[in-house]
């Protein structure tokens, strides 16, 4: 009855539900992996929310999600609620993984305190990025805008 969904603009190329572990709580938590083509590259994208009422199923996800973003080839972006906040642990030595840029905190000087949604790239540059309240959810809108930065890099093409 929920789950995780992407609306976009460009044409997806594959798409997987990923299941993520599930031992303490009762939801049923997934990841959803979707590549398409941008630029002349595959992009990487994964969505999630990660559970919040049972700290030991949180770090499982976390783990799990974290893993499967620092695994795949780049460009690729990781972004969803992680309910985890700039302290986490886990969060904190992904961060500190070589190429992991957090998009949002590259572009502006403080994020609001307390978030838990995330914009997590590799193969990017973000060149604008912010929060929004548009009384949706609970949390405030996260978005940003991303060039693709490498060897490969021609000319810069907005995502």
């Amino acid at each position: 009855q929920f789950g995780n969904g992407l609306l976009g603009r460009l044409p997806v190329s594959h798409w997987q539900r990923i299941p993520l572990p599930r031992k303490y709580d009762r939801s049923f938590r997934n990841v959803l992996l979707v590549e398409f083509p941008h630029g002349g590259q595959t992009v990487r994208l994964l969505v999630t929310h990660v559970c919040h009422r049972d700290q030991r199923e949180r770090r499982q996800q976390l783990d799990c999600v974290l893993g499967l973003f620092l695994a795949l080839e780049e460009p690729a972006i990781l972004m969803g609620d992680l309910n985890s906040k700039a302290d986490d642990p886990a969060l904190r030595r992904l961060l500190d993984a070589p190429g992991v840029v957090d998009a949002l905190g590259a572009v502006v000087e403080e994020p609001p305190p307390g978030l838990v949604d995330w914009i997590l790239v590799r193969g990017f540059r973000p060149v604008d990025g912010g929060t929004r309240d548009e009384g949706a959810s609970d949390h405030p809108l996260v978005w940003t805008e991303l060039e693709f930065r490498g060897p490969r890099e021609t000319t810069p093409q907005p995502l």
